[in-house]
């Protein structure tokens, strides 16, 4: 019980960030709890989070860094969006790790060799994500 609370007071913070549009006061990370500790897992050593059997494996490169038992759809209203795109229904990537796309495929190379499918509905707002490339 008293994880829900912390985890929807939480929600309500980022969504009053979101709401403000303040950067400043924005989380730069995940927090995650491992048994008994809470630690901020930082968004730049977030390489992609894949879904896969009920949990979200948060990677850095292809070690895991993190098992979640949270939906990718928590995981992407919390993530920046400027930062993070949800590319496929099991994948969310990290706009720094990206090496190259290739839109005949429709797939992402990634800077730590993993190869992450964007599916046909994804396709066209991720062309414009990476457009808008700051």
């Amino acid at each position: 019980m008293f994880y829900y609370i912390i985890f929807e007071m939480y929600k309500l913070f980022i969504m009053m960030c979101i709401s403000n549009n303040s950067e400043k006061w924005a989380p730069r990370g995940l927090w995650v709890r491992e048994k008994t500790r809470i630690h901020l897992l930082p968004y730049e050593s977030i390489t992609h989070v894949y879904h896969s059997s009920g949990s979200s494996n948060v990677h850095m490169g292809k070690d895991l860094l993190q098992s979640l038992r949270t939906p990718l759809t928590g995981l992407e209203q919390v993530m920046p969006r400027t930062r993070f795109f949800r590319t496929h229904r099991n994948y969310i990537i990290n706009r720094s790790f990206i090496q190259k796309y290739d839109r005949e495929d429709a797939l992402i190379y990634s800077v730590c060799g993993q190869i992450i499918p964007v599916s046909r509905r994804k396709k066209k707002p991720f062309e414009r994500f990476l457009e808008n490339r700051n």
